[in-house]
């Protein structure tokens, strides 16, 4: 891709990837890792969607581009500036049946997700609610494979001739290039889409004889098989840069950063693996085991990347476990602030996350300098936490109840978080 002068952003699965990577061009991965990696694929993606209404190439790193992919001339390339096409495709192996000739004329009904196009500018509404749905499968099918849960929901919308009732902004019908027209909706509501030349765009195989050649896709192979089919091919070029078992260099610089030294760490990128002590991946663990806001994971995937965090020391207990029996009551799942040792050992291992910071014991009132402190401790740890993982926080004091579900819809705090407007929601001090 620099060979061909290219420009591109990465999505960071892992914090392991900023450590090799220049920060300016990383988006972190929405979600947390426990999560499917489809599923999480597709939520970053969706968010950009939503936030840009950019046009989107999405390409495996074991794609590999020979030639550039969007001069004029080459299929990817004149596909995206007919401005025809929603989505744009590339077939597997699988249904290609081998090398295809040139009269070859894909079905529409299954495909790869590691390489194509999705058209954000031309029906943004209805692109977002198509990947809205993608998310929904995704839930539903406990996190299925990427391929088989797209085409899913592809083939059920293809199948359905039009006739199944969508949400608002959905689309209705398909339309695939080469296939007669399955059913009539407006141009709006109708998912046009088509797939790249595989003698082009090609995937799987080794025939070096393809002189159409443009990219190559080393799919449905384990690491070391696709670094042989790239090396086969004559396109594996990280010799340089990794060893020869595939592996970073001890001394490795980077991603051709020159003496340039990586970013420092914000709040709004993860930390790079190099700083992360053991306290840093028990934190991990447990926001990987708590995030989501409710016990049930899968009932409401809009709080996916939300925790809901308290805190509380050995002194505050008693007052905590009667905010504890009101969020179970409610479905909830959290994680908590120990603020000294004492409590930290009557906490869940999985649930409990130490202060970074001074240890604060006993009551403490208004006016003490010790809820400074507290204050000091709270923000330390919501800053980590975020650095670690990315999530959103929603905290809660201990003497804060919960006599309803804060986060049902039709309530104030849930459904503000929902609008996905705002960057802070809080409460106000009335008596003041």
């Amino acid at each position: 891709a620099s060979k061909l002068r290219l420009d591109w952003v990465v999505v960071a699965a892992d914090v392991g990837v900023y450590q090799e990577v220049a920060g300016d061009r990383l988006v972190p991965a929405l979600g947390v890792a426990a999560q499917c990696r489809g599923r999480r694929k597709i939520e970053t993606l969706l968010r950009i969607l939503e936030a840009t209404h950019f046009d989107l190439v999405l390409s495996d790193v074991d794609n590999v581009f020979r030639r550039d992919p969007f001069a004029k001339g080459v299929n990817l390339g004149d596909l995206i500036r007919a401005h025809n096409f929603d989505y744009i495709f590339q077939e597997e192996p699988k249904e290609l049946n081998g090398r295809p000739d040139s009269q070859h004329v894909a079905l529409g009904d299954a495909g790869g997700t590691g390489f194509s196009f999705v058209a954000g500018s031309r029906k943004p509404k209805s692109v977002q609610a198509w990947f809205a749905t993608l998310l929904a499968e995704f839930d539903l099918s406990q996190c299925g494979d990427e391929k088989t849960v797209f085409w899913k929901v592809l083939n059920a919308l293809r199948l359905s001739h039009g006739g199944t009732k969508h949400e608002t902004h959905a689309f209705q019908c398909v339309g695939m290039c080469g296939q007669p027209q399955v059913c009539k909706a407006k141009m709006g509501e109708t998912l046009e889409y088509c797939a790249m030349d595989p003698l082009v765009h090609v995937v799987g195989g080794e025939d070096t004889s393809i002189s159409q050649l443009v990219t190559y896709h080393a799919n449905d192979a384990s690491s070391e098989v696709k670094i042989k089919k790239l090396q086969t091919m004559k396109l594996w070029a990280a010799t340089q840069q990794l060893g020869s078992a595939g592996q970073p260099p001890v001394s490795g610089s980077g991603e051709q950063r020159g003496e340039q030294s990586k970013p420092a760490v914000s709040a709004d990128q993860p930390t790079s693996p190099h700083e992360i002590s053991e306290e840093d991946k028990r934190i991990q663990g447990v926001v990987q085991k708590r995030v989501g806001v409710y016990a049930d994971k899968a009932a409401h995937p809009e709080f996916g990347k939300v925790l809901l965090l308290t805190s509380a020391n050995a002194a505050y207990l008693p007052i905590y476990y009667t905010w504890r029996c009101w969020s179970k009551k409610h479905g909830l799942d959290w994680a908590v602030i120990a603020n000294d040792d004492e409590a930290f050992g009557k906490l869940d291992e999985d649930r409990g996350i130490a202060v970074l910071g001074e240890q604060v014991r006993g009551m403490v009132g208004t006016g003490s300098a010790k809820l400074d402190k507290l204050g000091r401790n709270k923000y330390a740890v919501v800053l980590r936490i975020m650095r670690l993982a990315a999530v959103d926080v929603v905290f809660s004091d201990a003497d804060n109840m919960f006599l309803k579900d804060p986060f049902a819809r039709g309530v104030s705090l849930g459904d503000l978080i929902r609008s996905q407007k705002y960057d802070y929601v809080y409460q106000e001090e009335l008596q003041k």
